[in-house]
């Protein structure tokens, strides 16, 4: 289905589509896309179909679903609860007689046997109720046990209304009305009184037991029967029982389940077997390789770092294979508009490429609207204009100042290019560098940046660059550029960030003002290097890696120090940052 994108956006609305979320920036819809997996406190405040939502505060996991008139957060996992309050009492099921509870008892006992005795009992120390009944020529399970009430026909011959009860020869009679046979034993007769019958025997467990009520026949019961005690006997005779009826205690799992085995390991599935649950907690898994995993079912997302696509593993029911997530295609002979603003002439010009944000656009016409879309790849892998992929986007909040001063610096978002922007206002001697760093990993390691720097061309003024800096003792080393006749870059080491440089190890290279260098120490030496596209790297200088400094930190550095009035700023973009070991 094509995408319908919403008329008339304004500045900074968003559109969900599959995969990816949309912003409308600077005239255009551009792609955004989120990780897979958004692990916060509170829910992400801009959420689409499918996105996973790991709610960090409670361990819970949370998918995003849209049914086509709404949208919502859905559990897929739950937490486990566990019974709170009064476990003794939880543990008991109350038992009543005649309307009153008169106490609570942890057991109902089934005894098979010739006849059906129920055995009520007052004692709160008896923590049974006993109930003997007689012994069916069938064994019920539980899936006996369905819902609603046993059809009247099934109980015995005769007609069954409110002026008949069921005999124990299974047949429906009138009720004898003396008062022998009311309160005598009745053996093949129905039985009736105006009031109450109220037995008390703590002791009773079979038919035999004095004061017990035996029922040799059948019994009937037009109202609610009250057991005071544990029920105790066969009950293969108990089918049709409504499960809604069931308000206390708790069913044994050997009742939910048809087969497998409970455990705290298994979770009853829907066709009744205990089994362990498989999935679930955490998202997919992403494999980044130059090589495809070999073992898609973990890692069913694969993103390629040498040419900057993702692929995803799909099983089309007959086959399975990886599929490349691709941005959309155009028509061949489509040509290229390449300019700051948007072609005027559409019916030449499909395509667009924004020279200021390096990004393709497609003019999209979903039937109901028009507009420029976003086609080139997610923010993160953004292809530099000249070489290696931009990668792993730098964030000011992961960085720590030393001597900022008047310096700045700030996040910056240009269409998809992603980075800091870093600034120092001009200043008349003495030197002043801000060093902006990270702490340095266990050698051999490498930093790479891309860096794009702003500087007036004035003699002898200071810029910027990449730097190694030890914290105990001040002391940085530094690839930077200056002016001095012409842009060049320099290798110095510094005392401190507040003087001039102490050693110059390596002067004058001419050099573009938009160029990627690194730092790279391989445990015995370091190295000072540059590169015109990411790939192929130049080493300005090396010495041994304890020479002047022994680093605890590498970052950036920038000095915009004047040789004279006008005092002008510098400024510097940081495109790319990128530690390896």
């Amino acid at each position: 289905m094509a995408l319908n994108f919403p008329n008339s956006p304004v500045e900074g609305q968003t559109f969900s589509a599959p995969g990816r979320i949309y912003v409308y920036s600077n005239g255009a819809w551009v792609a955004n896309v989120t990780p897979t997996v958004q692990i916060s406190d509170t829910a992400p405040p801009y959420p689409y179909h499918g996105l996973l939502w790991w709610r960090s505060n409670q361990g819970r996991l949370f998918v995003y679903f849209e049914d086509g008139d709404s949208g919502q957060w859905v559990e897929t996992t739950s937490a486990g609860t566990t019974p709170n309050g009064n476990l003794d009492a939880i543990a008991r099921v109350n038992i009543a007689k005649a309307g009153a509870v008169s106490g609570a008892r942890r057991t109902i006992n089934f005894i098979e046997g010739t006849g059906a005795t129920l055995t009520l009992s007052d004692d709160p120390t008896n923590e049974r109720v006993n109930v003997t009944v007689a012994v069916g020529s069938h064994t019920h399970g539980a899936a006996d046990i369905t819902s609603g009430t046993i059809a009247t026909a099934r109980l015995g011959s005769g007609t069954a209304d409110s002026t008949t009860f069921l005999r124990g020869d299974q047949t429906w009679v009138s009720v004898p009305t003396t008062e022998a046979d009311t309160l005598a034993s009745v053996t093949g007769r129905g039985a009736t009184t105006s009031t109450a019958i109220s037995l008390t025997n703590s002791t009773a467990s079979t038919s035999t037991s004095t004061g017990a009520l035996v029922i040799t026949g059948g019994a009937a019961v037009g109202g609610n029967l009250y057991v005071g005690g544990a029920i105790n006997g066969n009950g293969s005779g108990l089918t049709s029982l409504n499960a809604s009826n069931l308000s206390s205690g708790t069913v044994p799992v050997d009742r939910l389940g048809l087969s497998g085995t409970p455990s705290s390991t298994t979770y009853l599935r829907g066709d009744n077997t205990w089994a362990t649950v498989s999935g679930g907690g955490g998202g997919a898994s992403i494999w980044t390789c130059a090589s495809a995993p070999v073992d898609p079912n973990t890692y069913p997302i694969w993103w390629q770092p040498d040419i900057g696509k993702l692929f995803i593993y799909y099983n089309d029911g007959t086959s399975s294979q990886w599929v490349e997530s691709t941005s959309p295609t155009v028509a061949t002979g489509v040509q290229v508009w390449a300019g700051a603003t948007a072609p005027t002439d559409l019916s030449t010009y499909r395509l667009w490429y924004n020279t200021n944000y390096g990004r393709m656009f497609y003019y999209l016409d979903s039937g109901s609207s028009v507009q420029w879309v976003d086609s080139s790849p997610a923010v993160g892998t953004v292809t530099s204009a000249f070489g290696k992929a931009d990668t792993s986007p730098p964030a000011v909040a992961n960085w720590t100042w030393v001597n900022q001063g008047s310096a700045t610096a700030t996040d910056r978002i240009y269409g998809a290019n992603t980075g800091i922007s870093i600034r120092q206002p001009g200043h008349a001697l003495p030197n002043a560098y801000s060093l902006f760093v990270q702490p340095v990993p266990s050698a051999p390691y490498r930093a790479t940046a891309r860096l794009r720097i702003s500087m007036p061309p004035k003699n002898f003024l200071q810029g910027g660059g990449i730097c190694w800096y030890e914290s105990g003792t001040g002391e940085f080393e530094a690839i930077y550029w200056e002016f001095n006749t012409a842009f060049t870059l320099r290798v110095s080491s510094f005392n401190t960030v507040t003087s001039g440089a102490s050693t110059n190890r390596f002067n004058g290279l001419e050099y573009d003002k938009d160029l990627w260098m690194s730092l790279y120490d391989d445990n015995t030496n370091r190295y000072f290097q540059v590169s015109p596209d990411g790939y192929e790297w130049v080493t300005l200088y090396s010495h041994a890696r304890t020479t002047f400094l022994t680093p605890s930190h590498v970052g950036l550095c920038i000095d915009a120090v004047n040789s004279g009035a006008p005092n002008l700023d510098v400024s510097m973009a940081l495109m790319s940052w990128e530690i390896t070991g």
